[in-house]
């Protein structure tokens, strides 16, 4: 009869850890995965969808599992472990009944909490937690035909925690869904992007220093290389799910750029006039020419004289081309212009690019049509803000911020706050400042002064040049650098 209590009370902390590991499991399995295992496991991956598509309800299952499997076992495992002291006592020549039943108590309370901590809760929570699929797929089934026996206690037991939250005066339906706020989820892409950026910066300093021992490793590189052309390239379902932590910084800034996106408006990125290179209708032709030839763009907003106050339209370079070939004269460019399109300051960044999507010109003037415009965005503007600048065989060098050894920044004043913010990975409070050098002047309230440094929360900017009133240059120093420094 001992043997079969121990053996019963083993049974009871295994069951415990069955009901906790299957509680778990099912909580850590993302919903987006359910269909696809559901898919590719057949019948116990249907039996999954089923359970976690009702996932209250077999999580009280769950719970009443746990609850009578650790009731059963202080009532069979507190007898069945003192009896394992009474060859001890004999031996030892203990005869007090009020002794041996205290140290026996003692001692299997130990050990059931013990069996009941470590093996029916910790292990399998951890374990659950690790391999969520893993041990949902093989729950399920158990769990299903539990649920169904104990159906009516389970039943009963619900109803009475809902009398009793109404009673209570609270709502016995469930919420939905908890979803992460965009600020949550940019706090997660940014903290992912950091440890994408320090893993490639290790596999960088690892393959320099591999490639030191090139020569001495040959060999065993070619028996490896053999090996590895043997096995089966086909990508296991376990490294399919854990793609996105190979993913590199540049796709987790993608995504965290895309949740800014949406709030931006067009004054947000909008550049300032004085970087707006244009062509003028009052010069001759080899001037517009020595311009294009300089600046490499495919589209020029044309002035009718040097004030830049009166925009006519935007010249398209391929409309010169195919009018050169067909013999018509370039002497008045105004003969080539296109509509070009006006936004309000207020407008939704995103507004604007469904607009080029469409097939407007890419390119438009901030402002009103009549009126000196604020600014200029082009959609390789709108694209840097998502995914970062793009260079082509023209730009190579441009920049907006340059990363120092020190890892300062260096750009200009007129770059907009929000490539700072994408820069440094956070978010400024910029209050009504559109630009880097807006945000300097806001925050003093003055004209700065070549070589003033003004502080922020997150980071320092130093003033390096001014060309009147305008800051054409600032250097960027992180706090966190200083605090790792210092």
């Amino acid at each position: 009869m001992q043997v079969i209590a121990l053996i019963g009370a083993l049974f009871l902390v295994a069951l415990n850890g069955f009901f906790v590991a299957a509680e778990f499991g099912l909580v850590k399995l993302r919903a987006t995965r359910v269909q696809s295992l559901a898919t590719q496991h057949g019948m116990r991956g249907r039996l999954l969808a089923k359970v976690h598509g009702q996932l209250d309800a077999y999580l009280s299952a769950c719970q009443l599992g746990i609850t009578l499997a650790s009731l059963g076992l202080g009532w069979i495992g507190e007898p069945a472990f003192a009896q394992l002291l009474e060859p001890v006592f004999d031996i030892v020549g203990i005869r007090s009944p009020e002794l041996i039943h205290g140290i026996s108590l003692v001692f299997a309370f130990t050990v059931i909490s013990f069996l009941h901590i470590v093996v029916g809760e910790l292990a399998p929570k951890s374990l659950a937690i690790r391999q969520a699929e893993k041990i949902s797929l093989w729950c399920a089934a158990p769990l299903y035909g539990f649920y169904w026996t104990m159906y009516p206690a389970i039943w009963a037991l619900n109803s009475s925690a809902s009398a009793v939250l109404r009673l209570a005066g609270l709502s016995s339906e469930h919420g939905t869904e908890a979803h992460y706020s965009t600020d949550e989820l940019k706090l997660i892409l940014r903290s992912r992007r950091t440890a994408a950026q320090a893993e490639a910066d290790a596999h960088a300093n690892a393959n320099g220093q591999a490639s030191g021992h090139a020569n001495g490793h040959a060999q065993g590189r070619e028996a490896a290389t053999g090996q590895a052309q043997m096995r089966s390239p086909r990508r296991s379902q376990a490294s399919l799910a854990q793609a996105a932590n190979n993913w590199s910084a540049d796709e987790w800034n993608a995504l965290a750029h895309s949740l800014d996106f949406s709030r931006l408006t067009v004054s947000d990125l909008m550049r300032p006039t004085h970087e707006m290179v244009g062509l003028r209708r009052d010069v001759p032709l080899k001037d517009n020419m020595q311009i294009v030839a300089r600046h490499r763009f495919s589209r020029y907003p044309l002035f009718e004289d040097g004030s830049g106050e009166e925009v006519v339209g935007l010249i398209h370079l391929k409309d010169l081309l195919l009018a050169r070939e067909a013999g018509h004269a370039l002497d008045d460019l105004g003969k080539f212009v296109r509509p070009v399109q006006y936004v309000k300051p207020e407008t939704p960044a995103l507004a604007l690019f469904r607009r080029f999507r469409k097939g407007a010109p890419h390119f438009a003037l901030v402002g009103r049509k009549g009126q000196r415009p604020n600014g200029f965005l082009t959609l390789d503007n709108l694209l840097g803000a998502l995914v970062g600048q793009i260079h082509d065989e023209f730009h190579q060098a441009d920049t907006d911020w340059t990363r120092m050894d020190d890892g300062t920044l260096m750009g200009r004043g007129s770059l907009p706050v929000v490539s700072l913010e994408q820069a440094l990975g956070i978010d400024i409070d910029e209050g009504r400042a559109e630009s880097v050098g807006g945000l300097v002047i806001h925050a003093l309230n003055d004209l700065p002064t070549e070589g003033q440094r003004v502080s922020f929360d997150r980071f320092d900017i130093v003033v390096k040049k001014m060309k009147g009133p305008r800051i054409v240059l600032v250097r960027v120093y992180p706090k966190d650098l200083e605090d790792e420094g210092g």
